[in-house]
């Protein structure tokens, strides 16, 4: 998939999220959400028994299940992966409703003005994985919530209700806003910490990031494979010392665009070193990747600096990839690169398939 700027990158905003979410660098974005809900069931249990909380009997349930939905949500969120989109953006705006019912219910509406602005925590998580017009759904719903509860407030205390009505606005808002804000200015060195420099394409890290979260986004599919496709230029430390390294980064820049003229929208492509590129794709069949093998070659063996490939490929069942699925990406890339070096040894310009084990 190509971004804006014409680079390569995965499907969606929410998978580059999730993805980082399931790394060991981005655990405390789970850690954080889990304990936000589990935090919020608490606080709303707790409100039960002081006199500020809800004391009618519809009162007091629609904050227990408030507190359900919270907590219930929380342990959907402790699964070994990041929940999918779909199911993501339903939790949070059953959330939201939840949320809002309950303080409306409240039978102390300065107090449920007040712990509104805690709701900020629901919006910020929506601005930073999902799109706009989610985020503004739930601005709808919360903001709706707070402007009813104002109304009420104002029968008790108008001035203070007024300034508790500042406080919420302005941290609903204001939160989320520059979490957006924040992500949008950080973009360019994010992408670019996953591009390489010369090519455009994805680099190595960026590519295990993309190929995680291609398989994510065909979770539970038991029909197709994942393809692992290794190329490596033959002759190219030749080409660089017959003509120059500036004639071989303009070779390397044609042959990345011949590449990915000749991919899908949707695959992963990277160089991944000096001349070796990879391509991760969702096929229905190994014969797929064969094909696409031999259109790198010939696209390749056309182009005028006069250089061929050896390539290598290697496929496994999606299916395979539910558990463990970093290992066996890398055990993807080991068996094609073996399949890549079997092509070099036969004289190049050639292509080799190997599949591993589906079982392993």
């Amino acid at each position: 998939m190509l971004d804006a700027d014409g680079q390569q990158r995965p499907s969606g905003r929410y998978s580059w999220f999730a993805t980082y979410a399931d790394t060991q660098g981005g655990r405390w974005i789970r850690i954080m959400t889990i304990a936000s809900l589990l935090g919020g069931g608490v606080a709303f249990i707790a409100t039960l028994f002081t006199p500020a909380g809800p004391h009618s009997p519809l009162g007091r349930t629609v904050t227990v299940a408030a507190a359900l939905v919270g907590m219930c949500t929380a342990v959907a969120w402790m699964g070994p992966r990041w929940p999918r989109q779909r199911h993501s953006a339903i939790c949070i705006v059953i959330v939201s409703v939840a949320t809002s019912t309950c303080f409306l219910t409240g039978t102390q509406p300065l107090v449920a003005l007040l712990l509104s602005a805690a709701s900020a925590a629901v919006c910020g998580y929506v601005s930073m994985f999902h799109s706009i017009g989610l985020l503004g759904a739930v601005w709808t719903i919360t903001l709706g919530a707070t402007a009813i509860l104002y109304i009420q407030a104002l029968a008790y205390d108008p001035v203070l209700a007024s300034i508790e009505l500042s406080f919420a606005v302005m941290i609903i808002l204001g939160g989320p806003a520059g979490t957006r804000w924040w992500i949008a200015t950080l973009g360019v060195d994010v992408r670019n910490s996953d591009t390489d420099f010369l090519t455009g394409l994805l680099n190595r890290r960026g590519f295990y990031l993309g190929t995680a979260a291609l398989v994510d986004a065909h979770r539970g599919d038991t029909e197709h494979q994942l393809a692992l496709v290794l190329v490596d230029l033959d002759g190219f430390k030749k080409l660089n010392d017959t003509n120059g390294h500036l004639h071989g980064d303009r070779a390397l820049i044609a042959i990345s665009s011949a590449i990915r003229g000749q991919t899908r929208r949707h695959a992963v492509v990277a160089r991944t070193g000096g001349d070796e590129f990879l391509i991760a794709d969702v096929v229905d069949s190994g014969y797929k990747a064969l094909v696409l093998a031999g259109r790198l070659c010939s696209a390749i063996n056309a182009m005028p600096q006069r250089l061929t490939a050896s390539i290598g490929l290697s496929s496994m069942a999606i299916a395979s990839l539910r558990d463990g699925a970093d290992d066996k990406i890398e055990q993807l890339i080991a068996d094609a690169d073996a399949a890549m070096y079997r092509a070099k040894r036969a004289g190049g310009n050639q292509f080799q398939f190997n599949t591993p084990d589906q079982d392993g």
